[in-house]
């Protein structure tokens, strides 16, 4: 049963269709809510949980719960969190009070939970509370409730006197990606699926009074298992092929989406600097842009059952905070919720003045003042105006001002910290 709860919660991440599609829901909302009857049981013999049920031993039910330990074990739910659960399972009850069903003699499970995920540690939702409600009786369930504190980050406001800042990602590689995880995945599935059908066998032996639901959840493990099994075989065939993959970098504060180059047959790909494109967000103000995310998608052009190899979230708060200083990262990936290897790199996020780039915009409009003064018959005036005086004085000393301290020097010098350039002899 659990092989196919986890299908039933990978089946729904990859059939979603939310957000930047095709995305995956992990890394790409500031909060996401997994709610539902997950139909994950309480792995112990029914006496033993009505006994713990009686003393109220909810910490001993739940280390026996199947969703924790597969959350534990990161095969569902990945970087998810849960408040801890202090109540009684909430199913199975006879409809219109609350003792428990002896239909079918199920265990008393914590089926129905709330899941979430923040993106960032520094705004992730406060959990009030998480609590059943008993008194509610329509149904063979109990419901549950969750309630969260939120802070809500407000759009930055227009600024012409912000820096220009640009974001310069080097020594950017990924590692245990494409056809080989996978292969490992199936094998790993495959070994847990014969595993669950043999334990399930010996039950339908020792329980006959449970041998039709066990003849059918027999039945769909033995499915799982030869569709396993025909997935081993075709991603065989690809076991020596490497894969050709790109980073595709995207975010709130950029316009559109930014690829790197394509890294040929490389199981592990390290892309070189000169291949990652340089990004310069659209809103540049510290404020806003030190709370923003880099969503970062690994791609490959030769992996026949998806282009997607693994998405991750990569926060700007640290490089943003260093303001030029190159800080290091190790972002995890997912794919569908399953761990999908990592991809590491560096990060800087540095800030320019913009005061000469306005001086240079003031220096074109005295040129076109100039041009513009033109006597009778096509000769030009020798006099210069106040005003245009003061306009080149003002665009040259910004020009000299900034000269020694740019983005491109910065970029010319790598991912370390920018030095100071010699000087030379003055005219």
């Amino acid at each position: 049963m659990v092989p196919a709860r986890n299908k039933n919660y990978h089946q729904l991440m990859r059939g979603l269709r939310l957000g930047r599609y095709p995305g995956d829901l992990h890394n790409q909302f500031d909060h996401l809510f997994f709610t539902g009857d997950l139909n994950y049981r309480i792995a112990m013999e029914r006496e033993d949980v009505l006994r713990l049920i009686h003393d109220r031993r909810w910490d001993t039910l739940y280390a026996n719960d199947q969703l924790r330990d597969q959350r534990a074990q990161n095969k569902v739910f990945c970087e998810f969190n849960e408040g801890a659960i202090d109540f009684a399972p909430t199913y199975r009850y006879n409809r219109g009070d609350r003792t428990y069903s002896e239909e079918k003699l199920r265990v008393p499970s914590y089926t129905d939970r709330v899941l979430w995920k923040s993106l960032t540690p520094d705004r992730s939702a406060q959990l009030l509370s998480y609590e059943a409600h008993d008194g509610i009786m329509t149904s063979d369930h109990s419901p549950i409730s969750a309630v969260f504190s939120l802070d809500v980050l407000l759009p930055p406001l227009p600024d012409e006197n912000s820096k220009r800042c640009v974001i310069i990602i080097s020594r950017l590689r990924a590692t245990n990606i494409g056809v080989h995880r996978k292969i490992k995945e199936q094998k790993r599935e495959q070994k847990e699926a014969k595993k669950d059908r043999d334990h399930k066998e010996q039950r339908a032996k020792e329980q006959k009074r449970e041998l039709k639901e066990l003849k059918r959840e027999l039945k769909e493990l033995k499915k799982e298992h030869k569709e396993l099994t025909k997935e081993k075989k075709k991603d065989k065939k690809d076991k020596e092929k490497e894969v050709n993959a790109y980073v595709a970098f995207s975010g709130p504060f950029l316009d559109g989406m930014h690829k790197t180059g394509v890294v040929p047959r490389r199981s592990d790909p390290v892309w070189e600097d000169k291949d990652v494109p340089i990004l310069e967000p659209l809103a540049s103000t510290k404020h806003y842009l030190k709370r923003q995310m880099l969503f970062m998608a690994v791609r490959g052009q030769s992996v026949a059952s998806s282009d997607e190899l693994g998405q991750g979230v990569l926060s700007l708060w640290e490089a943003c905070r260093r303001d030029g200083q190159p800080v290091d990262f190790e972002v995890p990936l997912r794919d569908k919720g399953k761990a999908a290897g990592t991809l590491c790199g560096r990060l800087i996020v540095k800030w320019e003045d913009r005061r000469a780039e306005r001086h240079a915009r003031l220096l074109d409009v005295s040129l076109n003042l100039r041009q513009s003064q033109q006597a009778p018959g096509g000769a030009t005036t020798t006099t210069t105006k106040p005003l245009d005086s003061l306009l080149l004085a003002s665009a040259a000393a910004a020009a000299a001002a900034s000269a020694s301290s740019t983005i491109e020097e910065l970029v010319a010098q790598g991912p370390g910290v920018a030095q100071p350039q010699p000087q030379g002899p003055q005219p």
